[in-house]
């Protein structure tokens, strides 16, 4: 079964788990997992920084990815909050059955 899934990163863990619940109960997103304390390095405004961050992978069935990217955009305390998508595959049975069953709620 194909889904899609989109990672975004914040420095904040409220943010994080707000924006993971307003997906998840907004019928945005059947799971949200919250990666603690990765270290990104990268390029700003002519600077290197070096940052603790939180990074969101959140699970879609690709029919709703441009209401998940509005929410992280309405809800998110960076300027120009990371957005990518990757495509991927679930090959459980059973996880693909629950996966499912959230969007025919």
């Amino acid at each position: 079964m194909k889904i899609y899934q989109v990672n975004t990163t914040t420095d904040n863990k409220e943010i994080a788990t707000n924006i993971a619940e307003l997906l998840v109960n907004g019928g945005l997103s059947p799971c949200v997992q919250i990666h603690d304390s990765i270290m990104s390095i990268y390029k700003w405004k002519d600077n290197i920084q070096r940052e603790s961050e939180y990074l969101l992978t959140i699970k879609d069935n690709g029919e709703m990815i441009y209401d998940v990217k509005r929410l992280i955009m309405e809800n998110h305390n960076y300027d120009t909050p990371e957005l990518i998508i990757t495509k991927s595959e679930i090959i459980s049975d059973g996880y693909a059955q629950w996966f499912t069953e959230y969007y025919s709620q």
